[in-house]
């Protein structure tokens, strides 16, 4: 290896484990506070809710038909969270957790025995949402 090409590598090194230096150095204690974002997906699908709204229906003695529905099962997430470091080793964490809504609509028959049959669109949101708390290993 020429001279060129070996300072090149360590001056490379150096700019690769340097940087990495201070995130190894032992945390003082204290509060920190943090976001996240990313994506959220439901496994429920529109097949799911129609026969919710069937059985829904159903329990009251209606008979509901869909004939077209749909779902939006993807949303963006959010979480927002606070620590305390209490030991070098050691946090403890707590935070808000938002994973979006799931937005689904159908329309279809809706028989009703004595009423006779008519046209209805069912929709529906869920939100997902709630609290957080943790201990962290360092």
């Amino acid at each position: 290896m020429n001279s060129i090409t070996r300072v090149v590598s360590i001056l490379a090194l150096a700019a690769i484990v340097f940087p990495m230096t201070p995130a190894l150095a032992e945390q003082p204690r204290g509060f920190y506070i943090g976001v996240g974002v990313g994506n959220a997906e439901s496994d429920l699908s529109a097949g799911d809710l129609n026969d919710l709204f069937r059985g829904a229906f159903a329990s009251v003695g209606a008979t509901f038909t869909p004939q077209t529905s749909s779902i939006d099962a993807k949303d963006s997430s959010l979480y927002i969270f606070a620590g305390y470091r209490i030991f070098p080793w050691l946090s403890a964490e707590g935070g808000y957790v938002d994973l979006g809504s799931i937005e689904y609509t159908s329309n279809g028959t809706l028989f009703v025995p004595g009423s006779g049959t008519r046209q209805i669109t069912n929709r529906m949101e869920l939100d997902t949402q709630g609290v957080a708390a943790s201990a962290l290993g360092n």
